[in-house]
């Protein structure tokens, strides 16, 4: 009697281990290494379906989507790239410079949220996240030693006016 009184809290242990461990395998296994509607990018993502459009049939609005000309954004392009673009791998082609450029401004003229962003681009939610940060400091490095110089002498004559004004009054 004594060693069924022992084997039952045994017993039920052991089958509930087994039973969650059988919960555990009958939860849904993840089937694809990167979602169908995801791998379509390079046919409906924005930037190669709409930007390429506008590119050729509607200038003013290809400059509201991305806040420039196309020359400007070639030219962006081509001072960020070496920066920005990666490589393509056995398992995947990488997303283009270009792609991520214009993911990125698109986000800092929009303002629209990553999940907005991830369904126009076809881009992952987290993957976008490591792109805008990314782009954000390759545009900041490729233009700060330019631009800069440009604002500081910007303020500089606006403080000497403003200092000069003050005096006067």
């Amino acid at each position: 009697m004594d060693e069924l009184e022992v084997l039952g809290p045994i017993i039920i242990s052991i089958m509930a281990a087994a039973y969650r461990q059988y919960i555990r395998n009958k939860r849904k296994r993840r089937t694809h290494w990167i979602k169908p509607w995801i791998k379509r990018r390079d046919k409906y993502g924005a930037h190669h379906a709409l930007l390429k459009e506008l590119e050729i049939e509607d200038i003013e609005t290809y400059r509201n989507f991305v806040r420039m000309s196309k020359e400007n954004f070639d030219e962006l392009l081509s001072l960020v790239s070496p920066m920005i673009k990666k490589k393509d791998t056995i398992m995947r082609e990488s997303i283009t410079a270009a792609e991520r450029l214009s993911l990125t401004l698109r986000y800092l003229a929009s303002g629209d949220s990553y999940p907005s962003l991830s369904y126009l681009f076809r881009i992952p939610i987290s993957t976008l996240s490591q792109i805008i940060p990314e782009t954000c400091a390759a545009i900041y490095t490729c233009l700060k030693n330019e631009y800069m110089k440009v604002l500081y002498h910007f303020i500089c004559i606006n403080y000497c006016k403003f200092i000069k004004r003050c005096e006067q009054s």
